[in-house]
């Protein structure tokens, strides 16, 4: 964080196992497990290591510090996303929980062999009328969005919005097709 004096840079490495480790002042590592029926993280260990690795550090690095490990929250479940450039290759890296307080890390090395990529990232969420869409890679073709139940509720050629003012509030499933596949996410109408 440049606007931090002296600069401070805050990284995070998440292997395939899911276990991470990074440093802000000081070193930090966790384990997060991927929840396959609800498609989130959950933290199942987080530790700090106030090892010396940053001595005697000024107060605008210990109000980092509190702020960026105080998000950390053992039996927490996480949101995340993960953005591609145009390559491919992972970019950034996205987490966040309730009630919406986010961490980003770009060019964060990453290797999630095991999460189904995301070609898609859908906002606000949740939503009220209009559902936006930003895909985050080519040749999507068709929109399905479901009940709970299952019920097929809109089906329509890719658009990079929605109207969704008409659903009844509670939570639904959106599917986009792709000639890769297909990708489900779900969302909460308010």
């Amino acid at each position: 964080m440049s606007e931090i004096s002296p600069p401070i840079s805050i990284t995070l490495e998440i292997s395939e196992s899911l276990e991470f480790n990074g440093v802000v002042c000081n070193e930090y590592l966790g384990q997060f497990m991927y929840d396959s029926d609800e498609d989130l993280l959950l933290l199942e260990f987080f530790d700090l290591c106030l090892c010396g690795a940053c001595n005697n550090p000024p107060p605008s690095h210990i109000l980092v510090e509190d702020d960026y490990f105080n998000y950390f929250i053992v039996d927490e479940y996480y949101h995340y996303e993960i953005i591609s450039d145009s390559s491919g290759n992972y970019s950034e890296l996205i987490l966040y929980s309730e009630p919406g307080f986010e961490l980003h890390y770009n060019n964060t090395p990453l290797s999630l062999s095991d999460f189904n990529f995301r070609p898609f990232i859908t906002f606000p969420n949740p939503v009220t009328s209009t559902l936006n869409i930003q895909p985050t890679m080519s040749n999507l073709e068709k929109i399905f969005v479901y009940s709970p139940s299952g019920k097929l509720l809109i089906e329509m050629p890719f658009k990079e919005q929605i109207d969704v003012s008409h659903l009844t509030p509670g939570i639904y499933f959106i599917e986009i097709s792709s000639p890769e596949g297909k990708s489900v996410q779900k969302f909460v109408k308010q």
